[in-house]
């Protein structure tokens, strides 16, 4: 019994904040690659390729930088922001890409698009809050500049978040 007390009370080793930041930038670069080359499934033209090439390299550098000051800095506000900005791009671009594949080529939804296209309409306005928001906010040291600016970061979010569009009345 005591031993189990134990475990549970045992905080992670310092090194698990950069494994996790590794982990969500290889997801960011695995959706970010797998929505690439949905993009370039699609075969319209080749401005079409380059457009999909140069927001896929964009969307990754978000998840890129985020990585690398976590990587250094565990602690930082503005690297996890932006390592959460870079999976919600990748959520974002994948599913859009997705359920864009299966409605162009004139066959039947793929499997799942009512839950990528759900998925990717729920993250892209959190993203966008996250990114106009609150990196301008905590951009320095990942502090506000005074406790008065937590108005602005609690109502930005909560009217942005799909719950509040929905009419929901929490």
């Amino acid at each position: 019994m005591h031993s189990s007390y134990r475990v549970a009370r045992k905080l992670p080793g310092p090194g698990t904040g950069q494994q996790v930041a590794w982990v969500v930038w290889g997801l960011c670069v695995s959706l970010i690659l797998a929505a690439t080359v949905i993009g370039i499934l699609d075969g319209k033209n080749l401005s079409r390729y380059a457009n999909v090439i140069s927001t896929g390299i964009a969307f990754g550098l978000f998840g890129t930088v985020g990585a690398l000051i976590v990587s250094q800095r565990p602690r930082n506000t503005i690297g996890w922001i932006l390592c959460t900005v870079g999976i919600g791009t990748g959520i974002t671009d994948f599913s859009g890409n997705y359920v864009a594949y299966g409605m162009v080529k004139g066959h039947l939804p793929p499997p799942g698009a009512d839950v990528f296209n759900w998925l990717g309409n729920t993250v892209w306005p959190l993203n966008w809050v996250l990114l106009l928001v609150f990196l301008p906010l905590l951009f320095p040291d990942g502090r506000l500049l005074t406790q008065r600016w937590r108005i602005v970061g609690w109502q930005q979010f909560w009217h942005s978040s799909p719950c509040w569009r929905a009419g929901c009345p929490l």
